[in-house]
């Protein structure tokens, strides 16, 4: 097997070249899909896609239990045992495909009809719903499979698998939508290629774990108990990630008029894809965590613990000083100076905030599943969601858009950032009064830039000339001279040594 050293770095560049690709794609399809089908067929397209993503839930949380299962017993060499996860996993997410296949089939007959005013739309809805959740119920099965790619570290095949994707995806749409096809021929080609992906994620699964077996005796129902009883908290945090995702554009939807929504999605899709960037370059930390936790090497958990945590903060503030700086002048570019680029601009910001909470504590959140803990994130995820229910219907009514993003952050920021690491911390201590204060020094030359370039330049008539060029290079400076002052000498010297390709003492 690879260094693991060079296998997280293999995986994180692969999987940031695949996201950046992605997000490429999106930011250039984007406008193409807006103006060629219209803002409404694109509204409904983006409508049966957050239905049929709640089809995630069907997963009832078992998938990150799988994943840990399977790879704990890879790693101990319990191969039997993998396998008996893996099967029973496997006829458990089939069944599921079924039943997310008969959801889609009763929902499109049944309630699209009772739901939608415009009768000429209502046959096209029912065919895209049916074949998208055609392609979820395929995919379904693959679930069983993550814990293969977790245990060897080959994320870096997963993403190049997802780059194909993507790209094939852009390309055929882009092809058929230009002569004259609409959403049917969109949600066939998805359905396509996503069946080819799967062919080939599970490949690559039995190509990884060449112990793997496909037989009916190493279906255990016993294993059950183990995962349920794992994946109980999981379904939890998922349900309420769901709600979180989802439940602003339903308020704006309610309270406000739909035309806002596209104001609101904007900032979203900047949001998704800075937090998609940062989450495929390190959220691969659950695995390294768990090999230490089994090793009972605790005092080099902890350390790596907090260094994820002060890496993700480096980016997060690097990401939302982008925004601050860039956000405007970006979205007028992308969405054209008629769009109501302001409004979007500052929701961006507020949205971002709340965002990029969760992606700073991530590792947090690994940790508390890597030692079975997790029960307290799922409960402080119920809070948040909560909470920002209750600021939503008082907030959007009182200041319209940016009551969405404010309900979401509010909660985000006291939970992620003080409450679940302070619990955390009761249990398993990680936390140093010097790494928050290095952090606490990072962010404050974090907003001192910002201060000062907003002093001196008007961010709003950025255009892309010198100027933009030179302000790029002032952040990039100021930015790479405060990773000094966030982390400390032997994580630098560490990180250098490790890409040098030496070996250093722990």
């Amino acid at each position: 097997m690879q260094n693991r050293f060079n296998l997280v770095l293999k995986s994180s560049f692969f999987r940031v070249v695949q996201t950046s690709v992605s997000i490429l794609i999106g930011f250039l399809l984007m406008p193409f899909l807006i103006h060629t089908l219209g803002s409404q067929m694109y509204g409904l397209w983006v409508l049966i896609g957050s239905f049929v993503g709640s089809f995630y839930l069907m997963d009832l949380g078992m998938s990150q239990a799988v994943t840990r299962f399977v790879a704990k017993y890879i790693h101990e060499g319990e191969y039997l045992k993998a396998n008996q996860i893996i099967n029973t996993s496997l006829l458990i997410y089939s069944g599921l495909g079924v039943f997310i296949l008969i959801i889609a089939v009763v929902v499109s007959s049944v309630f699209v009809p009772n739901m939608m005013e415009v009768s000429s739309n209502v046959e096209l809805a029912q065919v895209i719903l049916v074949i998208t959740g055609l392609a979820f119920a395929i995919e379904f099965p693959s679930k069983a499979f993550p814990g293969v790619i977790s245990a060897y570290m080959r994320y870096d095949y997963v993403a190049k698998i997802r780059l194909i994707k993507s790209l094939l995806d852009a390309f055929l749409i882009y092809v058929f939508l230009s002569n004259g096809f609409g959403l049917i021929s969109m949600a066939v080609i998805t359905l396509s290629t996503g069946i080819a992906s799967t062919f080939m994620f599970v490949r690559l699964a039995k190509m990884t774990f060449k112990e793997i077996s496909f037989t009916s005796d190493t279906v255990n129902l016993g294993t059950l108990r183990d995962i349920f009883q794992f994946s109980k908290w999981v379904f939890v945090i998922d349900l309420s990630s769901l709600f979180r995702n989802k439940m602003d554009i339903w308020f704006i939807a309610y309270f406000l008029q739909n035309s806002v929504i596209t104001t609101y999605y904007v900032a979203v899709r900047l949001t998704e894809y800075a937090i998609q960037m940062l989450s495929q370059a390190t959220g691969i930390t659950g695995p390294i965590f768990t090999e230490m936790y089994a090793r009972k090497e605790t005092e080099k958990l902890g350390k790596s613990v907090i260094s994820a945590i002060k890496i993700d903060f480096y980016l997060a503030i690097v990401f939302i000083l982008g925004f601050l700086i860039f956000g405007y002048p970006l979205i007028r570019l992308w969405m054209g100076a008629e769009f109501p680029v302001g409004d979007a601009a500052i929701c961006l910001i507020i949205l971002s905030i709340g965002r990029f909470s969760v992606y700073i504590s991530s590792p947090v959140q690994s940790l508390l599943l890597t030692i079975n803990q997790h029960s307290l994130a799922a409960k402080c995820s119920i809070l948040e969601i909560v909470m920002a229910a209750i600021l939503s219907i008082y907030l959007i009514p009182q200041i319209g858009v940016y009551g969405a993003p404010l309900a979401l952050t509010i909660p985000l920021f006291i939970s992620r950032l003080v409450i679940i690491p302070y619990c955390a911390h009761q249990i398993f201590p990680f936390i140093k009064l010097e790494e928050l204060l290095r952090m606490g020094v990072y962010l404050l030359v974090g907003l001192l830039t910002f201060y000062f370039i907003n002093l001196h330049i008007d961010l709003k008539s950025l255009q892309i000339d010198l100027e933009l060029f030179l302000l790029l290079i002032v952040l990039g400076l100021v930015l790479f001279f405060a990773t000094f002052v966030l982390f400390e000498r032997r994580e630098i010297e560490w990180v250098l040594t490790k890409l040098k390709g030496r070996k250093v003492g722990q």
